[in-house]
Parts: C-alpha cells; sequence; structure tokens
C-alpha cells in the first residue's frame, strides 16, 4: 500500500479512474488524510524518533511522489480492498491514509519500473561495485 496524504478523497480520482462504477459511494468511506495526520502516524510509530528534515520531505512530497509514479513511471493503481477495506453495507470504508496500492503490489511495481526504464532507454546494470 502507498500511504499518502490528501485533504479531499476526490483528490485520489485520477489514480482511480471510474472507480465508482466498481464500487458505489467509494469516495464516502474515505477519510482525509492529512499531511498533520501523516506526520502524527510518523511520530508515533517511531516514538518521535525521526529525522524531522526526512519526515518533511517525506509527508509533504507523499501525493505527489504517487501521482508521478502513475502518470511519469506508468503504476497502475487499484484500491487496496483486499488489504484494508472493510466492506460496510454497499460502502468500503478504509483506514486512514491506506486507500491506493500498485497493481500486483511489489512484483508488479517493479515489473512496470522495469518496463518504463527500457521504454525510456535507462540502462540497468547487475552487479554494481559497492561505493568505495
Amino acid at each position: 500500500m502507498l500511504r499518502i496524504a490528501f485533504d479531499d478523497p476526490h483528490e485520489l480520482e485520477p489514480m482511480l479512474p471510474g472507480i465508482e462504477k466498481e464500487y458505489e459511494d467509494f469516495y464516502e468511506g474515505i477519510t482525509p488524510y492529512t499531511r498533520k495526520d501523516y506526520m502524527d502516524d510518523l511520530l508515533r510509530v517511531t516514538s518521535g524518533r525521526t529525522d524531522p528534515l526526512l519526515s518533511s520531505i517525506l509527508v509533504n512530497n507523499s501525493k505527489n511522489t504517487v501521482f508521478w509514479m502513475h502518470e511519469t513511471g506508468g503504476v497502475k493503481m487499484e484500491p487496496a480492498i483486499t488489504v484494508a477495506g472493510v466492506k460496510k453495507g454497499n460502502m468500503v470504508v478504509w483506514p486512514r491514509g491506506l486507500v491506493v496500492r500498485a497493481v500486483h503490489e511489489g512484483v508488479g511495481l517493479s515489473r512496470t519500473w522495469f518496463a518504463t526504464a527500457g521504454k525510456l532507454g535507462i540502462e540497468i546494470r547487475y552487479p554494481a561495485p559497492p561505493p568505495s
């Protein structure tokens, strides 16, 4: 799953086009996950031991990074229904910040990045020597 900060659930629409045809009232079950919420969670799970600059970069760029992965990298996204969503009546209720994932998870993510690198003519080398 890709944890991202957002103020309005409809901000996720470009990554999940037509999702309301598949899940009625999809966006109604999503609670906004603000940058403050994300930072509070990060501080909680690290017991406050996180680098302030790096955590700020992570949180403040989370949404743009995932959108870049989708738009530039060609990473297809889907709702993380089998991992996080809970169906209540006709609505899926989501844990805060945990709504989307890459299609086929890590395997799909890696496969897409390698395909994108190939299309862009980026050479991938194995093995790389250790830094000196």
